[in-house]
């Protein structure tokens, strides 16, 4: 299991997520394969439970940064081109989804 999976589901950032209002996260690419590279960032997809400002997305990000100590990419989840769904879905592994 990835060092960056292990961090994510920790229970301490349960509070992060609820704060934020995120509905759900997950990871993929080379971060969810554990293959990535010391210059790989960590590839994350992220659904709210309200529409939010490009402000709170980044504040999210630059929160999700400092935990992990790596650069993070988000994707809104249902924002993924068609195309390119079969290769995110292949590592695509659940982080936290609200009940």
């Amino acid at each position: 299991m990835s060092q960056y999976i292990q961090i994510l589901q920790h229970d301490n950032l349960k509070p992060l997520f609820s704060q934020y209002g995120v509905n759900y996260l997950a990871i993929f690419g080379s971060a969810a394969r554990g293959d990535e590279t010391q210059e790989s960032d960590v590839d994350l997809m992220i659904d709210f439970d309200q529409t939010q400002s490009l402000f709170d997305i980044a504040r999210v990000k630059m929160r999700l940064e400092d935990v992990l100590g790596k650069k993070v990419d988000i994707t809104m989840r249902g924002s993924v081109k068609k195309i390119l769904e079969p290769y995110i879905n292949r590592d695509l592994q659940m982080i936290y989804e609200k009940n």
